[in-house]
């Protein structure tokens, strides 16, 4: 359950609340489960935030600071995450369908069971991301996934991504079958442990 001051904190704008985390730099905020759909926090300092099972879906969310948040089950619905940074963060079972996250530094947050069906990745992050099982049909990715490399798939059609970089990668599922993205970790190609 939400903090009720921290929520109705965050309502009174991305500047007083980013006023406030740097006054309480020690303070995890909590605002799991709360009702953000379709709010203004281009730029909100939401770092070690706990936004675990929040409606969020259509907000906007560009170029803010999310990274080691909690937004395990969150609904980002459409929401615009563009140039956000995400790294560190726990995205299990988050639903980011048709998102815009161009830009964003995924770098080693867990979308384990995430939905990303229809989302935009071009130029994302996503080196060290869990992808375990996450949802990427109908999703553009052209995103850094391994070492600089670039892995660009468009779902809607045929995937295209660099063999030399599949040494340990996930199987992703998509609605045309697997797709295979380096990502680290130790796993074969086939998606089974080593």
């Amino acid at each position: 359950m939400a903090n009720k001051k921290h929520v109705a904190l965050l309502k009174q704008g991305v500047e007083a609340w980013n006023v406030w985390r740097g006054e309480n730099p020690d303070t995890r905020p909590n605002l799991r489960g709360a009702d953000l759909g379709g709010a203004r926090l281009s730029g909100a300092n939401l770092c070690r935030t706990n936004l675990g099972g929040a409606r969020l879906s259509e907000a906007d969310l560009r170029w803010a600071n999310l990274g080691e948040a909690d937004l395990s089950y969150a609904d980002l619905l459409r929401a615009n995450l563009f140039g956000a940074e995400l790294a560190g963060a726990d995205l299990r079972y988050a639903n980011l369908g048709e998102a815009d996250l161009s830009y964003a530094d995924l770098l080693s947050t867990s979308l384990f069971g995430a939905k990303l069906y229809g989302a935009e990745l071009t130029g994302a992050d996503l080196r060290n991301a869990n992808l375990w099982d996450t949802d990427l049909s109908s999703s553009r990715v052209r995103a850094r996934v391994a070492y600089g490399r670039t892995a660009a798939t468009d779902q809607s059609s045929r995937s295209e991504l660099p063999t030399r970089s599949a040494r340990a990668a996930h199987v992703l599922r998509s609605d045309r079958g697997s797709v295979l993205v380096k990502l680290g970790g130790d796993r074969r190609q086939d998606g089974h442990p080593r």
